[in-house]
């Protein structure tokens, strides 16, 4: 599998155990499908690529949660590392990618947490 292909894999497999622990659930990305439809897993991850595609580039920034100021931000998700926020940003998708490329995310307690929604 080249490169691309086992970080875009990365990528599915970090969300769903997300959904998964948001959700308190234990579902594939397949889950309850039927021809031709989506369920709310894959909805959800198109969301958030969506945002990703359609949000201007600055939102993309991560950010130490000491070097900003919370309500200057309309949305916000953080990451926590052993119960403690590592980092956040406005959309979800550079948290993702940041799981996937620098931690040991199978074996490191962690976990994607909404701070502010619209």
């Amino acid at each position: 599998m080249d490169r691309q292909s086992e970080f875009l894999f990365g990528i599915i497999n970090v969300f769903i155990k997300h959904y998964n622990q948001t959700n308190h659930t234990n579902c594939n990305m397949f889950a309850n499908i039927q021809t031709e439809e989506t369920n709310e897993i894959m909805e959800e991850l198109a969301e958030h690529a969506n945002q990703y595609k359609t949000y201007p580039q600055e939102c993309r920034k991560i950010y130490s949660p000491t070097e900003i100021n919370f309500d200057d931000f309309e949305q916000l998700f953080g990451l926590m590392i052993n119960d403690n926020i590592i980092c956040v940003c406005e959309i979800m998708m550079p948290l993702l990618q940041y799981i996937t490329e620098e931690i040991d995310w199978v074996n490191v307690k962690w976990q994607i947490i909404p701070i502010k929604v619209e």
